[in-house]
Parts: structure tokens; C-alpha cells; sequence
């Protein structure tokens, strides 16, 4: 159904705009569940949409893969609160939006086909989650707000219950003050018994700055966990990690759980870190890493920076370790670590994983492991 995917990529805004209208009209809750403003509403459905129509034959029917997805966001989706019944309501206002499109009957019967199974799959994912008791979302209370510097806020949380999780997923969070509005947040510490969470907050959007401004007492809302992290790693494979700005939680995290997997046993992990940040004071979790680092000999860290002078007015204090200005982090990596029998692991913001990707892999690596921040994830 690659014709239709294509018509709605012609104009995602346009298409969603026409969904969500029909949408509100027949569950009317919707506007109070999702975004005042539409813009910032399910950004997404139309790139999310034309993929799973990618993967539907031309009768309108899902290979394995769109199953297996659909099934996952079925359970995911559950935070929002909608009983299962309304995916059925949302895959009419998927036909809807496609009336601008003047469809043949057989194109008509085709999408008509895909949109039921969308939301027979949906549907049915949520109910099964249902019966199986899997919490629709959790509920975590801020307890403590650091603030290193004036981009920054590490939020610690606590949930009534344990949430699991593993070292280095994401969490889709939001909170009363983002109705509809949910960032994707990597815990910066492994799961515990005692349902407590850290996450390393920095401020560069509407959204991200509002939930870095979280104060003591706080509410905030965690879909379930997601992804996969250092999940290709090898026998015998040397990780190398370069992280930019707060990708360093997911590595934190991953970190913490290889030294607490070996807590009966001397820790000692082989790796390189390189940790990338705009200046020194954005360099935050020091203490850490020295630790880190004196607990594993083998374990190789290199602090770079964009620039070598903080901003006038970031507020951070001054590092108590060296940190080395590069133009290149990719370079200054490069000319360090040996290529052969390593994996090279980004995590960041996606226009520096994605630029520092390209570079090793025109560098002839092949071996390269990408965590972007903000890509499209497929969710309606």
C-alpha cells in the first residue's frame, strides 16, 4: 500500500488535522486527554501510519512485523486512558481523514481492510494487557530536584511499586502541567526493589523545560519502558560509548547495573567512554565517573568539550577533572581505540548521534549502535 502511505506523507499535518477532528467528535474526552494545542498532538500518526501501511500487502493486510508493532503500541497506549473499544472509533477517523484523497473503491477497500485490523490488533493487545494485570502507566512523586546548572535538573521519583526495567529503555513521561504532552526520558539508574528513579532533565524544549522544572511533590506519569540498549554486544566485543549531553544516563545506567550484576565479585568492566559535552560545567556528574573509574581499572574515560570557557551565565561550579576541547569527537575517538573487535554505542541528541554515525561509518566501521534522541518512534 506503498500509493496511500505515499499521499499521506505528502501532507502528515493536514492528514492528522483531519483524523483528530473527526476523532474528538466521536470520543469527546479526547480533548481533554491530549494537547490543547493541535500542532503538538500526535506529531507523528502520519509517518507512524505510512509505515505500517508499508508493511500491509496490497489488500490491506499486516506482515508480522506491523503485527507485532501494532500489538506493542496496543499495550503501550493504555496510558491514555481509553478503553479498548475506542481503537475502533480511531480507524474511522482514520477513513476520514484519507476523503480528501478521492480513493478507487479498491483503494477504499484496501485501507478500509488495514485500518480494521489496526484496530482489532490494538484492541486486542490492551485487553490481553488488561487481563494480565499490566499496569497502564505508573505514578511517581518528585522527592528531590538537583540543579547543576541552570540547563539541568536531576529528578529522583519514587512509585508505590518497583517499575522493571532494563539498563539503558526509555520511558514516555508526562505530568499534570503537559496534558497530551509525553517526552521520552532514560532513567539514569538501574531499576530498584524500592520503586525509585533518577532522570537527568535538560531544558531545550517546552516540554523538557517544564518537567526540568519539576518541584518537590510533583506527580508525574511513566508509560511503559521501551527499547533496547548495548543489546548487539558480542562475545569478546569492546564497547566504546560516545555520548552526547544527557545520553550519558543511559550509559550511567548501564554502567551501575554491570558493577551491581558483579557486586560478589570484584566489578571490572572493559570499555571507553567518551563523553561529549558543550563546556566544562555541562560535564555534571564527575563524582561518578571518578568512581566508576577507580572501581574498574580497565575502564577508559575521556571528558571532551565543544568549547573550553562555560557560557557567562550557565551557574555550574568549576570541574575538578580535565575536560579536552575537540572539534571532532569522532576523530579524537577514532585516533584512540581500535577499530577491530569493537562496538562503537551513540547515544545523544539525533543530530549529533546521526552526524557521528556517518563519520565512522565512512571511516569504513561498520560495528555502530545508534541511540538518537527524538526519532520518530511508529506510535499513533
Amino acid at each position: 500500500m506503498q500509493h496511500l502511505a505515499d499521499l499521506i506523507l505528502e501532507n502528515p499535518s493536514a492528514f492528522r488535522d483531519r483524523v483528530h477532528e473527526d476523532f474528538y467528535t466521536r470520543i469527546l474526552e479526547a480533548r481533554q486527554i491530549f494537547g490543547f494545542r493541535m500542532a503538538e498532538t500526535h506529531v507523528d500518526m502520519a509517518p507512524a501510519l505510512a509505515w505500517y501501511l508499508q508493511h500491509c500487502s496490497e489488500d490491506g493486510v499486516p506482515n508480522a512485523q506491523a503485527r507485532e508493532r501494532i500489538a506493542f503500541l496496543g499495550r503501550d497506549h493504555r496510558r491514555h486512558g481509553f478503553p479498548p473499544a475506542a481503537f475502533a472509533a480511531f480507524s474511522q477517523s482514520l477513513m476520514a481523514g484519507l476523503k480528501p484523497f478521492e480513493l478507487s473503491d479498491a483503494a477504499s477497500r484496501a485501507a478500509q481492510r488495514a485500518f480494521t485490523e489496526l484496530a482489532a490488533l490494538l484492541s486486542g493487545a490492551a485487553e490481553e494487557a488488561d487481563l494480565a494485570g499490566t499496569p497502564p502507566a505508573h505514578q511517581a512523586q518528585v522527592v528531590d530536584v538537583v540543579r547543576p546548572n541552570r540547563e539541568l535538573a536531576l529528578v529522583r521519583l519514587e512509585t508505590a511499586m518497583p517499575i522493571d526495567f532494563a539498563p539503558g529503555q526509555y520511558f514516555p513521561v508526562t505530568s499534570k502541567f503537559l496534558p497530551g504532552t509525553w517526552r521520552h526520558l532514560t532513567p539514569a539508574a538501574p531499576s530498584t526493589s524500592t520503586g525509585q528513579l533518577e532522570f537527568h532533565v535538560r531544558g531545550v524544549g517546552d516540554a523538557s523545560r517544564t518537567l526540568a522544572r519539576a518541584q518537590v511533590g510533583d506527580t508525574w506519569t511513566l508509560g511503559a519502558p521501551r527499547g533496547e540498549f548495548a543489546h548487539t554486544l558480542g562475545d569478546g566485543e569492546y564497547p566504546v560509548f560516545l555520548c552526547f549531553g544527557t545520553g550519558w544516563a543511559a550509559v550511567r545506567t548501564w554502567l551501575l547495573a554491570q558493577v551491581e550484576a558483579a557486586i560478589e565479585t570484584p566489578a571490572d568492566i572493559e570499555c571507553s567512554l567518551y563523553s561529549v559535552a558543550p563546556s566544562p560545567g555541562h560535564h555534571y556528574d564527575t563524582t561518578v565517573l571518578d568512581n566508576l573509574a577507580a572501581l574498574n581499572p580497565d575502564m577508559r574515560v575521556h571528558l571532551l568539550v565543544d568549547a573550553a570557557e562555560d557560557p557567562l551565565l550557565l551557574g555550574a561550579p568549576e570541574p575538578d577533572v580535565y575536560c579536552e576541547p575537540t572539534n571532532d569527537p569522532v576523530m579524537t575517538m577514532l585516533s584512540r581505540e581500535d577499530a577491530h573487535g569493537s562496538r562503537f554505542i551513540l547515544v545523544g541528541p539525533e543530530v549529533r548521534v546521526t552526524d557521528a554515525a556517518a563519520k565512522l561509518r565512512a571511516a569504513g566501521i561498520t560495528a555502530v549502535e545508534e541511540h538518537p534522541w527524538g526519532r520518530t518512534s511508529h506510535s499513533f
